[in-house]
């Protein structure tokens, strides 16, 4: 039963990284762009249908899109990666360390052990992260409010990308890049759609990372502040 517990937090928990960039980063889990995975202070907002957040200081550990590629490329499932990145986040260790040692010992709960987290720090953390879900839920209206304003659109328009299966972060990254490249929110969705990573998007679209970066940090710091209120 204590297994079964620890597994099921620990999956709880490694939703946490499947998460739109932090306000300070502009990338994501989605392996597109350097992988950001914040301190145990993080603001999260779960892999729902209608969109996720991540809002937190500053302290956070970086995973380089290519060891996310490199490890998901050699096998591993993404569910073992995101577990992985979540214990390495915790031990300062990296993730291909952390997954080395899973698959010899064929059990998270001796990993995270051996790693030195404990099951209540993952369960704290993901006590943390459902009550900021339910706070994302408060305030998801003025969000998209927020989000019609940014990009000069309705929000009747944006909930009908939502129901297309467009997630908010998706959007958010959308509006953005719209805003930067002048371009109509509906061409950048388009593309998006099409199946075209971030990389290409960014192209396409004559949007520089600094651009973004600097955007995003902007951005999610609205954001941020509206579900303070």
């Amino acid at each position: 039963m204590k297994l079964k517990k620890f597994g099921l937090a620990l999956i709880g928990i490694a939703f946490l990284g499947m998460v739109l960039p932090q306000y300070a980063d502009a990338s994501n889990m989605d392996i597109e762009g350097t992988v950001t995975m914040t301190s145990s202070e993080e603001v999260k907002e779960d892999d729902g249908h209608k969109g996720r957040l991540s809002l937190a200081p500053a302290t956070h550990h970086k995973f380089d899109k290519k060891e996310i590629r490199s490890l998901l490329e050699k096998g591993h499932s993404k569910e073992n990666v995101f577990q992985a990145a979540q214990i390495a986040k915790l031990s300062e260790k990296s993730i291909e360390e952390v997954l080395n040692h899973y698959n010899r010992s064929k059990s998270w709960e001796k990993t995270a052990e051996h790693y030195g987290v404990s099951p209540e720090k993952l369960a704290e953390q993901k006590a943390k992260w459902k009550a900021h879900k339910k706070k994302f839920q408060q305030h998801k209206g003025e969000i998209l409010s927020y989000v019609a304003d940014y990009s000069n659109k309705d929000v009747a328009e944006l909930k009908g990308y939502l129901k297309q299966d467009i997630r908010m972060p998706q959007l958010v990254k959308a509006a953005i890049v719209a805003k930067l490249s002048n371009k109509d929110l509906k061409e950048v969705i388009k593309y998006k759609k099409e199946g075209h990573s971030r990389e290409e998007m960014m192209k396409h679209f004559n949007v520089s990372d600094a651009q973004m970066h600097a955007e995003m940090i902007k951005v999610w710091s609205d954001i941020k502040s509206i579900m303070k209120k």
